[in-house]
């Protein structure tokens, strides 16, 4: 993990209302209605990863995108451990890593169509 990156998971709600669409007819701008937007920036982190082919017995690099950071490279080798070891390779060291952010979204509508409905959340006591 790079030096000043954050080490607990990196996901923090955004949660926005604006798109911007446009149309251009007859050389006017005319704006089109906009739809609201469930937003999310999440971190993800990139790891490429030197692997072992036990078949054969050679190495070989393999890179492998994971949602969230790790506290370090052993708490990383562990998540990717579940990802790439199978009968044929295994995972033996972390080569490198790097941070992504990104901003998703979608509308109100699919996040209505694609999400699962939770409990509420408990409300938080002053005692």
């Amino acid at each position: 993990m790079e030096k000043g990156q954050s080490h607990n998971s990196g996901a923090t709600p955004l949660f926005s209302t604006s798109t911007h669409n446009s149309i251009y007819k007859k050389g006017v701008k005319k704006e089109m209605a906009k739809k609201p937007m469930v937003t999310r920036t999440m971190q993800t982190t990139r790891v490429d990863v030197l692997c072992l082919d036990i078949v054969n017995g050679e190495p070989f690099n393999e890179s492998v995108v994971l949602p969230r950071t790790y506290k370090d490279d052993g708490a990383l080798l562990k998540a990717v451990e579940k990802v790439i070891n199978d009968d044929e390779r295994k995972a033996v060291h972390i080569v490198s890593s790097e941070v992504i952010e990104k901003l998703y979204g979608m509308t109100e509508e699919k996040f209505l169509e694609v999400a699962d409905e939770l409990p509420p959340r408990k409300a938080k006591s002053n005692e």
